[in-house]
């Protein structure tokens, strides 16, 4: 089972500490850690923790290539940095992939040229093939490096009446899609506003496959669900999505590095 984080603000959370705490999970965990990480929401970082939102895809470059420094156990100057650290070297490297997690094109491009893989969020499939892929190829072919995998965060639901699922988890999850950034991405090509439960993937288990065949086939790599129970049969809901979940696992083939687990929605990153 691998641990991940999806995702840890960037504009917060320290270079450093951040490096060493995930150096310890590693050590705990080898080879089972993924550090998933985003610029966050402006009213997150401005209002919650009293920070200013200034060049979030600037800030979130430089704050990845400053991790991955010391990840390797490089030693960093003051000059040499973009946060100003000085750090001794150290004597291993920790193998932990850099995931970051975004939906707008000019991060999406930027995380392209620095992470091991993209984590989207919400995103529908014509959003997928139209913006988040395209955005990736272009970013990492501008920094000429192979394409890092994509993988789709997703909410799910598995019941055998999509429509009354759907209506009833409506209310339930509209605050998810008060950010600027989920706006942008729920409206992208849509007749008539839409919701958070609108792009869900809800449904029998043939409709769940269905759907995560279509991701697949958009070229996504992997699909990160965070599991919404039916208002129905909330705990019979649940254990049919993971035990759906457990085959799908099992079918597939070899994991990418770019999943990371998220710990609920409230987790969604910018």
């Amino acid at each position: 089972m691998r641990l991940g984080t999806a995702a840890i603000p960037t504009f917060p959370a320290h270079p450093l500490v951040t490096a060493r705490a995930a150096r310890t999970a590693d050590a705990a965990a080898p080879g089972r850690v993924v550090l998933g990480v985003s610029s966050g929401h402006r009213a997150w970082i401005e209002q919650e923790y009293g920070l200013p939102f200034e060049r979030p895809v600037r800030q979130v470059t430089a704050w990845v290539r400053t991790v991955r420094r010391l990840l390797r156990g490089e030693a960093l100057t003051a000059a040499d940095n973009a946060f100003g650290l000085s750090v001794a070297g150290a004597d291993t490297a920790a193998e932990i992939p850099v995931v970051v997690a975004a939906t707008g094109p000019r991060l999406l491009e930027a995380a392209a040229g620095v992470a091991d893989g993209v984590l989207t969020w919400m995103s529908d499939e014509t959003y997928l093939g139209e913006i988040v892929l395209p955005a990736v190829t272009r970013g990492a072919a501008r920094a000429e490096r192979p394409a890092p995998p994509v993988a789709a965060g997703v909410l799910l639901c598995v019941c055998d009446d999509a429509e009354r699922a759907r209506a009833e988890l409506r209310p339930r999850l509209g605050g998810l899609g008060s950010y600027d950034s989920y706006r942008a991405v729920l409206g992208y090509r849509a007749p008539a506003p839409r919701e958070p439960a609108d792009v869900a993937i809800v449904g029998t288990d043939t409709d769940v496959r269905l759907a995560f065949g279509r991701l697949a086939a958009e070229g996504v790599s992997e699909v990160v669900a965070v599991v919404l129970p039916d208002p129905a049969d909330p705990p019979g809901s649940v254990q049919r999505a993971r035990r759906l979940l457990a085959a799908l696992a099992a079918e597939r083939g070899p994991r990418s590095p770019a999943a990371a687990s998220r710990r609920g929605p409230e987790q969604a990153h910018g």
